[in-house]
This record gives C-alpha cells, structure tokens and sequence, in this order.
C-alpha cells in the first residue's frame, strides 16, 4: 500500500479526523509511519494522538517556534510516558500543554529561521 492509499484508508478508518490527518501527512510518509508506530504501541487512541499534535502545533506557533513533524511525533512519544506517571489529566491533548509549560520544546527553532 503506498503512502496516499495509507493516508485515505486511516481517513476512512478515522473520518472525524481526517482533516487533521491530511494536514499534517498529506506529503510526509515517513513521518505517517513513525506516528502509526507511535499510536500502536501507546495506551492513547489515534483521535488524542491528533488533538495533542494540534495542541503543540498551536502552542509552538503561538511562540513563534517551529519544529519538524518527526520531532513533534519523538516529543508527544517521550510526553505520553510523563502523562502515563501522572494521574491528573484526562486525555493526551489537555496533558500536553502543561508539559510544554513546564519543559519547552528543546528541538524548537524560531520561525524567523525556518528557512536557513
């Protein structure tokens, strides 16, 4: 199956989150793969996978940070298991964000730069 065959499969398997799936892989089939890898081996489901992505996405741009979508995937992997030790949050999106308070974006780099 090749990477847009994958990406309108999990849009099927996934309606509601289609739009986001296409946003973010609609020409990134290496990173699909690494989120699909991701999400199987986590305790969280596809949907918050996708709803944590955006939360990051908006609170990087929010701080005028970018950062490539195979680190936001290395970043949300290494954050489920902080969320995991952590009996407060609900789901992975509304975790991720007091995370990203608390420890930054290491890999982040200004969007000013983005092109250098």
């Amino acid at each position: 199956m090749n990477h847009n065959q994958k990406l309108s499969h999990l849009g099927e398997v996934y309606p509601e989150q289609k739009r986001q799936l296409f946003k973010y892989f609609r020409h990134q089939a290496e990173a699909l793969e690494v989120f699909v890898s991701a999400v199987d081996v986590s305790d969280y489901p596809f949907a918050e996978w996708l709803n944590a992505l955006d939360v990051m996405t908006e609170w990087l741009a929010k701080k005028g940070q970018t950062m490539t979508l195979n680190n936001k995937i290395q970043y949300l992997n290494c954050a489920s298991e902080i969320i995991d030790q952590e009996a407060q949050w609900d789901n992975m999106a509304s975790a991720i964000l007091p995370i990203l308070e608390q420890y930054g974006c290491e890999r982040s780099s200004d969007e000013t730069n983005k092109n250098l």
